[in-house]
């Protein structure tokens, strides 16, 4: 083979080694950005998605708990509250300044019966849970056991107004409204075997000896004997006892069986 056709032969040799190399160099970029690409865009996996949701949930929300208020969390009432700023004095002193009251000096709420005895439930229940913007409601969940404590004798108390020597009972509530219509909308006849109703409930402990053998067909029909003790004793056997049902299953919520009047009374439903 003549001299020229070397050259040209090694000239060839040449050109494809170099299209060689360069094409080479291409794939190597084109793969090292296709992983690049798919590193960011990944779809992440079911448990991926699973873990960041529960993490950006509040744990309540996460759990799908309903959040409940120990009445042991606020041990001193209006004075767990109303402290610094919001003391009761300053509150009553900025209430006179705008004309809604007189000006008296109030360091907890025995000092407020002296002018309020006959409408003191009235007054703080109107302040404390109605009004388009209330605190309260808003930062407390309007939890009557955060002022509201209950005796062993099945009476509710203001905490800080407790008599001497009486002893409490550690309440943990919701603020749930599971029954609109009061006592009938959890005392029902489901079925033969599950008849709740308060005629059925009388007649069962009629059998066992703890009640007298009457017809109770509503709540009305209790206040006949009850009249004076019909609080204490619904309370008690409606947020005590190890295994009670109303505990458990209704939150012991208090807006169960209670609403708010328009005069800030707290009444039965249905009564």
């Amino acid at each position: 083979m003549s001299r020229k056709n070397w050259l040209l032969v090694l000239a060839l040799v040449a050109l494809l080694a170099l299209i060689a190399v360069a094409c080479g160099q291409t794939a190597q970029q084109e793969s090292a950005g296709t992983g690049e690409q798919a590193g960011q865009t990944a779809p992440q996996t079911s448990e991926q998605e699973g873990a960041t949701e529960t993490e950006a949930q509040p744990p309540e929300q996460a759990a799908g708990e309903v959040q409940r208020v120990s009445s042991a969390d606020k041990p001193e009432g209006c004075n767990s509250c109303h402290q610094g700023e919001y003391s009761l004095a300053n509150e009553i002193a900025k209430m006179a300044g705008e004309g809604k009251h007189v000006k008296v000096d109030v360091k907890g709420p025995q000092d407020c019966l002296q002018c309020h005895a006959n409408n003191f439930a009235q007054k703080l229940h109107t302040a404390h849970l109605s009004g388009a913007e209330n605190h309260f409601v808003t930062n407390y969940g309007g939890a009557c056991v955060n002022c509201h404590v209950l005796g062993q004798d099945g009476k509710v108390v203001v905490k800080g107004l407790t008599d001497a020597g009486v002893t409490t009972v550690t309440l943990e509530t919701t603020t749930e409204d599971k029954a609109t219509e009061g006592c009938p909308s959890c005392h029902v006849k489901s079925d033969a075997e599950h008849d709740y109703t308060l005629a059925a409930e009388i007649a069962k402990m009629a059998e066992e000896g703890k009640h007298a053998k009457v017809d109770v067909q509503t709540a009305k029909d209790c206040l006949q004997c009850h009249s004076n003790n019909f609080a204490e004793k619904l309370h008690t056997a409606h947020l005590t006892g190890e295994e009670n049902h109303f505990v458990a299953n209704y939150g012991a919520s208090c807006n169960n069986c209670h609403t708010l009047g328009n005069d800030g009374t707290i009444t039965v439903k249905g009564l």
